[in-house]
């Protein structure tokens, strides 16, 4: 008769170097800077800054915009976790803030859950809230 075999021993693998490389690529993965807003139909191409840089599976967004009246600028910046479903962006925050309407600063509410269109045109990233509420991005990297 065979004689009896050990059972192996746990060894705990280090995975940190995987990160989330096992998610599938994202369309919208990569680091953003928008050139055009669209409030109401009313299209601007400057007055304003914002960047996105988004992961398999999270985003960062910060958007900065002068103040019409020369008061301090207004503000959003915030980061989500997100998927894509069906041409629309499904995000969750993870943190957010802003000063808009009364230039206060408000908080996003953790796990709050917003749906935007998403559309590509010539190179370009359309987040759409409205069709005539949108930014629109070129990809930097």
């Amino acid at each position: 008769s065979l004689p009896p075999v050990p059972e192996p021993a746990n060894v705990a693998i280090d995975r940190r170097d995987l990160g989330r490389a096992w998610l599938a690529e994202s369309p919208i993965e990569g680091f953003w800077r928008a050139t055009a807003w669209s409030v109401g139909g009313h299209v601007r191409h400057e007055g304003f800054r914002a960047f996105l840089a988004a992961g398999r599976a999270h985003l960062s967004l910060q958007v900065l915009e002068a103040a019409p009246d020369g008061q301090a600028p207004l503000f959003q910046s915030g980061a989500r976790s997100y998927r894509i479903e069906e041409g629309v962006l499904v995000t969750s925050s993870l943190v957010g803030f802003d000063n808009y309407g009364d230039r206060k600063l408000h908080l996003e509410p953790v796990g709050f859950v917003e749906r935007r269109g998403v559309q590509f045109a010539g190179g370009r990233l359309r987040i759409l809230k409205g069709p005539s509420d949108w930014l629109e991005f070129e990809r930097v990297e």
